[in-house]
């Protein structure tokens, strides 16, 4: 969330989402976010999500058509967090009179934890592939009454030379990279409305390796292979010359995927093309959210490993993915 809609928030909101989905504000605790703020809330002994977004970062016919697809999959037995009504019935809520402004959305709380470093064994992995497998094979079923974005049309995109500097070389070779995407082939079998971010802050695990995902703020229509490549972009985002790491995570990620659905082999030679875009993506998403002369810890060593090679324009990792196919 931009720092100006962030600091037009105040509690009036909050306020008026208590009333639209009937809860008592002194169970109300925030969680975090970043593109949203995130509260959780308890009504009648158990306990939900309360997502405040922004109309400019996606408008009410955008949310509408998020919660459709969520609903779709939720229905169709994916591991998917559920979507919960307000008292109006309405699974998307305006918190002022006309757009632009603050909307809410709410969601019954994920059953599990957080994945933890010692969780991310083989098992985990393939069942990690299962799990978004089986999504990409719902989603080609799918057909909405909302349409949800296609990826290029989201705003970060189309805006993304005006968050970075002056003249910056990154913008040109964002822009390259954006024409390369273009001319990719666009089939039932290899296109359609995915999650595009889920990695593993994104979804909750219990002991028996059941998932259950949230956070489909950024669901778009992307290519499949994408979300394959955000599953090994942060499993080595910090460490991209980890090839046994690399290999380990791919080999059985891809293990359970290919047990649900199957990728033609070709889209694994442009596996390092999405992996280009996110490291990019990533890099402008810090120009726009922080104070570049000022950034988190994180922040700071994400520019200071990546910025060298994104300017470069070298591939994310040099590993051969034609054997994971």
């Amino acid at each position: 969330m931009e720092k100006h809609i962030k600091n037009s928030f105040n509690n009036s909101y909050l306020e008026k989402a208590s009333t639209i989905y009937g809860f008592d504000m002194t169970t109300l605790e925030e969680v975090g976010g970043f593109e949203n703020l995130i509260y959780s809330f308890k009504k009648n002994e158990n306990k939900f999500i309360l997502r405040i977004s922004h109309s400019d970062h996606h408008n009410l016919y955008d949310l509408n058509a998020e919660l459709e697809f969520i609903q779709f999959l939720k229905d169709n037995n994916a591991k998917v967090v559920t979507p919960i009504k307000s008292e109006k019935g309405n699974l998307v809520e305006m918190l002022g009179e006309k757009e632009p402004t603050f909307l809410a959305t709410a969601f019954k709380f994920a059953k599990g934890r957080a994945p933890r470093r010692e969780d991310a064994t083989k098992e985990f992995f393939t069942e990690y592939g299962r799990v978004l497998a089986e999504m990409h094979k719902i989603t080609k079923r799918f057909i909405p009454k909302n349409r949800r974005i296609e990826w290029y049309e989201d705003v970060l995109i189309k805006d993304a030379c005006s968050y970075l500097p002056e003249n910056s070389k990154v913008c040109s070779i964002f822009n390259e990279l954006l024409n390369e995407l273009h001319e990719l082939p666009k089939d039932k079998e290899s296109y359609g409305l995915i999650h595009t971010d889920m990695h593993m802050g994104n979804f909750f695990i219990n002991d028996e390796l059941e998932f259950e995902v949230f956070d489909f703020d950024d669901s778009a229509y992307k290519w499949f292979i994408s979300d394959i490549a955000i599953v090994l972009f942060y499993s080595i985002w910090f460490n991209p010359d980890d090839l046994e790491r690399a290999d380990f995570v791919m080999k059985h990620f891809m293990k359970g995927y290919n047990q649900v659905n199957k990728l033609d082999d070709s889209w694994f030679s442009k596996l390092n093309l999405f992996l280009k875009f996110r490291r990019i993506i990533l890099y402008i998403v810090i120009h726009r959210s922080f104070d570049i002369n000022n950034l988190p810890d994180w922040a700071d060593r994400y520019i200071k490993l990546h910025e060298e090679n994104i300017l470069s324009d070298s591939p994310f990792i040099a590993l051969d993915f034609n054997q994971y196919n």
